[in-house]
C-alpha cells in the first residue's frame, strides 16, 4: 500500500549507518512510523528537522514490516530555533502528537491547526500571542483526542454564565457562586477560553496551568511523562520572564 500525503515531521532516530526511523503526522493517514533510507546523509538531515511541513511518499510493504518513506520539503521550521520560546514550544507540541496520536488515526483538522500554530511560532509572535495560541491549540486538542473539557454550564448549578473555574477532577467548570469555598482546590477558568475577548492580568498563566494540567493527566503516557513535563516546565519559565 502506498499513500501519498502531506506530514509535519514529529521526530527521526538514526537508524543502522545510513538511514533513519521518522515519525510523522500526515494530513489524512494519521500518525506514520517509516524508515528513511540515506536518512543520515547530509542531503537529507534538513528534512528531518522536527516541525518541517513535507510531502510525503510512504509504502507499507507488508504486515509487521516498518514503512519506508521519501521525503520532499514543502516548508522548513529551521528558524524556530532563532527564537528561544519558540524553541522551547516545538518539542512538547511535536512530542505530545508522537507520544499521544494512534497510528493510521487521521485528525486531519488537528493537522491544520497544528501547522497553523508551527507557521505562528516561525514568525516570532511575541510571548502575548505565543501564549494565547498555545492555550487554546491544547484546548482543541484535548478535544480532538476525546478529552475535552466540559465548559458549557456549571456542574453544580447548571446555569452557563459566570463559569470562573474547573474541575482538575472532572474537568467539568463551575461558577464562582457554585465553587464558594473550594477555589483552592480548582482551577481558574480565564473567560476569553470560552468567550474571547483579550485575556487580562494573570489570564494567560492561569490558561495554561489548566491546560498542561489535563495534558499531563489525561494524554501523556507514563514512559514520556518525565521529558514532556522538562520540554513544558521550560515553556513556563520563560513565559514567566516575558508575561
Amino acid at each position: 500500500m502506498r499513500l501519498r500525503d502531506e506530514a509535519i515531521m514529529l521526530s527521526a532516530l538514526a537508524h543502522g549507518e545510513h538511514g533513519a526511523v521518522v515519525r510523522l503526522f500526515t494530513r489524512e493517514h494519521g500518525l506514520q512510523a517509516a524508515y528513511v533510507h540515506g536518512g543520515r546523509s547530509r542531503a537529507s538531515r534538513p528534512l528531518l528537522h522536527p516541525g518541517n511541513r513535507l510531502s510525503t511518499d510512504i509504502e507499507h510493504s507488508g504486515e509487521g514490516r516498518l514503512a519506508t518513506a521519501r521525503l520532499e520539503l514543502a516548508s522548513s521550521r529551521a528558524d524556530l530555533a532563532l527564537n528561544a520560546l519558540s524553541l522551547a514550544v516545538l518539542p512538547w507540541i511535536t512530542g505530545i502528537l508522537a507520544d499521544t496520536l494512534a497510528e493510521g488515526d487521521p485528525h486531519a483538522d488537528l493537522f491544520g491547526r497544528t501547522d497553523a500554530v508551527l507557521d505562528l511560532l516561525a514568525v516570532e509572535p511575541g510571548a502575548h500571542r505565543t501564549a494565547r495560541t498555545l492555550a487554546e491549540y491544547e484546548l482543541a486538542l484535548l478535544a480532538d483526542l476525546g478529552f475535552g473539557l466540559d465548559l458549557a454550564s456549571c456542574a453544580v448549578s447548571g446555569v452557563r454564565d459566570g463559569l470562573a473555574y474547573v474541575s482538575p477532577r472532572s474537568g467539568r467548570a463551575v461558577t464562582a457562586e457554585g465553587a464558594s469555598g473550594y477555589e483552592p482546590q480548582l482551577l481558574a477558568l480565564p473567560s476569553f477560553l470560552i468567550g474571547g475577548g483579550e485575556p487580562q492580568g494573570d489570564d494567560l498563566t492561569a490558561a495554561l496551568r489548566l491546560t498542561r494540567h489535563f495534558i499531563l493527566r489525561d494524554l501523556v503516557s507514563d514512559r514520556a511523562r518525565p521529558r514532556l513535563e522538562q520540554a513544558r516546565d521550560l515553556i513556563d519559565a520563560r513565559l514567566a520572564r516575558l508575561l
